[in-house]
């Protein structure tokens, strides 16, 4: 906060940013943090947010300060600004060498499945009961989302995703017992 207090020109406007920074940062930064999932991002965030929050303190007037509508603005700020990031951040791709640092090996399942021929599993889907076979082949076939696949067979996506959970835990059980 220093160094972006030490870019403020007038001395209401210090005190102004100073109040405001003091009063929602914490907000600023849990907004942020909510979209974006990661500190080190939300931190930038709110830091980003705050830049521009400089920018405009001169139509800002300190009665406003504790104003709900000021509040709401400097979330919205920090929300948009958190989006960008998110965006931004998911156009980047990721390098093997981040993949193998964030621990994400694959699932014994994945591996097995993996191992398994096509037919195999196919028939082993076909097998199941028909709420299993259908978030199964919506998710993997057609490669829909929990909330797609929920809107289309009307439930609701948490529900979409205990079947998928159960339906690759019958799958396993039942090729392993087949030993495919």
């Amino acid at each position: 906060m220093i160094i972006l207090a030490s870019m403020i020109d007038e001395p209401g406007d210090l005190v102004k940013f100073q109040t405001l920074y003091s009063l929602y940062s914490g907000a600023m930064y849990t907004t942020a943090f909510n979209i974006l999932e990661n500190a080190d991002d939300a931190e930038d965030a709110v830091q980003i947010s705050s830049l521009k929050i400089i920018k405009n303190l001169n139509r800002l007037e300190m009665e406003e300060i504790h104003d709900i509508k000021t509040k709401s603005f400097l979330l919205t700020i920090a929300r948009n600004t958190a989006l960008d990031i998110w965006r931004k951040r998911k156009k980047e791709p990721i390098s093997v060498e981040e993949v193998e640092m964030d621990g994400l090996a694959p699932s014994a399942e994945k591996i097995y499945f993996d191992k398994v021929s096509v037919n195999n599993l196919a028939e082993a889907i076909g097998r199941l009961d028909g709420i299993y076979q259908d978030v199964l082949r919506l998710y993997y076939v057609h490669e829909l989302p929990s909330k797609e696949i929920g809107k289309i067979l009307n439930i609701n996506h948490l529900t979409v995703n205990t079947r998928l959970k159960r339906a690759r835990e019958k799958l396993f059980k039942m090729l392993k017992e087949e030993g495919a």
